[in-house]
């Protein structure tokens, strides 16, 4: 079963790069990226750290930073779980 599945609870998305180094991937890449290896946070930047963490890590000779878009799909389970996961980063501040 994908790690990231819908039975799992996780939203299914459509993603697009945009900012940051382009690997090369198309819209579809990136979605198939996406839920093939699902996302995990290490940790958080606090709100006014946000700017010099970005940064330096956009100088950084060991790091890429890379900016995605996601959608859910188009289905209310999908939107349902993404605007979960949502709250749930947004109430984390």
């Amino acid at each position: 079963m994908n790690s990231a599945s819908q039975e799992d609870g996780y939203p299914r998305v459509e993603a697009r790069p945009v900012g940051g180094l382009d690997i090369g991937l198309d819209a579809a890449e990136w979605s198939r990226l996406i839920v093939d290896n699902p996302i995990e946070f290490d940790g958080r930047v606090e709100e006014n750290q946000s700017s010099n963490y970005l940064s330096t890590t956009y100088v950084s000779k060991r790091k890429e930073l890379v900016v995605v878009a996601m959608t859910p799909f188009d289905t209310p389970e999908d939107k349902e779980s993404f605007e979960k996961l949502i709250v749930f980063h947004m109430s984390r501040k």
